[in-house]
């Protein structure tokens, strides 16, 4: 029986926003919701707002070959980097690691973050592992903030949850 691939990292950062969430009621409950939205909306403005800075986009770049440039009739053709994959990421030290999915950097020879504030860093595959469907890079520098993994047995069936990212760069 094939097992199904995990998407863990998702899954993972709703379990950061459900121990955020449980753990910080002040914060929830001095925010107060815009005009027209309820008091829920409120808090999940919150919570991203909070959370926002230390989600990026990874991009995955690779040798593509075009058969169009260069060569002789269409054969061997120039190869260059081209971004082919991305996925969503987040920061979980000071020391520049984030975590995203495995599948978002297979295959690559050059990755990226781009930051929540448009900032566009390369990064360094430090691992992945494609069972569990997660790979870790690392960027220099200053990170815009940092989340940490949460505990997902303090979560009751019924919690109302956040998916926090940016999978296509939105």
């Amino acid at each position: 029986m094939a097992r199904p691939k995990s998407h863990f990292v998702g899954f993972a950062l709703i379990v950061l926003v459900l121990a955020f969430l449980s753990g910080s009621q002040a914060i929830a409950q001095e925010a107060t919701p815009a005009a027209g939205a309820s008091q829920g909306e409120g808090n999940s403005t919150a919570v991203v707002q909070k959370v926002g800075p230390a989600v990026v986009t990874v991009v995955n770049e690779q040798q593509v070959s075009n058969p169009l440039q260069g060569g002789q009739g269409g054969q061997g053709g120039a190869s260059q980097l081209e971004p082919v994959g991305s996925g969503s990421g987040f920061f979980i030290d000071d020391q520049g690691h984030l975590v995203t999915n495995d599948h978002a950097v297979a295959g690559g020879q050059k990755f990226f973050a781009i930051f929540d504030d448009g900032t566009k860093k390369s990064a360094n595959l430090i691992g992945s592992d494609p069972v569990s469907d997660l790979a870790v890079l690392q960027v220099s520098g200053t990170v815009p903030g940092t989340l940490s993994f949460g505990d997902s047995t303090a979560l009751m069936l019924g919690q109302p949850v956040i998916a926090v990212g940016s999978p296509l760069g939105i």
